[in-house]
Formats: structure tokens, C-alpha cells, sequence
């Protein structure tokens, strides 16, 4: 299967594939990892019959949608990451006209 995984939050349970699902679930701190639709369709079933479970996983898949991939916590990370590149552009700029001068020097 690939390392493709679901993530359903929103107070709804977090089902995740194996693999990359597993950094996923332990982000979350909870969950429920399937390798086949099979597993998933029971681990449905099963979540059916214990609501307080399924609350409890959905509000931890929230929680975790809200504190690592919402908006609000991924635009910050990735602003930071375009001035990163965007200075360390300068630097190699302002290095590479430095080494252009000391070279155009007579």
C-alpha cells in the first residue's frame, strides 16, 4: 500500500494509514492505523459502538489539525522558510559582487 495516509479530523475520529500515518498518530496523540479498507471499515465499526472513544479521537485529531496543519500554523513555518531563502540569496549576491570587484581591481 503507499505512504499515502487519510487524516480526518473536525471532531471526527483520525483513521491513518500505516507508515507515515504512524508520525501522524503520535503527532495526534491518537488515532486508529489500517493497512486495508478492510481494517478501516472495522475500525469504524468498532468506533461506532464506544462514542466517548470516538469523541475522544476526534477531538485529539482536532487539536492536532489545529496546532501542526491549520492555516495558522503552517503559513508562519512557511513565510519563515521564504526569508530564509530570500536572505541567504542576498548573502551569495552580495558575496559573489564582493569577489566581482576584488577581481575588477587593477
Amino acid at each position: 500500500m503507499s505512504k499515502r495516509f487519510c487524516f480526518l479530523t473536525t471532531f471526527y475520529p483520525p483513521f491513518t494509514f500505516r507508515g507515515d500515518g504512524l508520525a501522524v498518530q503520535r503527532m495526534a496523540r491518537g488515532g486508529v492505523l489500517f493497512n486495508t479498507p478492510g481494517e478501516l471499515a472495522a475500525a469504524m465499526r468498532a468506533l461506532q459502538s464506544v462514542p466517548h472513544r470516538r469523541d475522544d479521537l476526534g477531538r485529539a485529531g482536532y487539536r492536532a489539525f489545529c496546532a501542526h496543519w491549520s492555516e495558522s500554523a503552517v503559513i508562519p513555518r512557511y513565510l519563515e522558510i521564504v526569508e530564509d531563502a530570500r536572505a541567504r540569496r542576498a548573502a551569495d549576491q552580495t558575496a559573489a559582487a564582493s569577489v566581482a570587484l576584488q577581481h575588477a581591481k587593477p
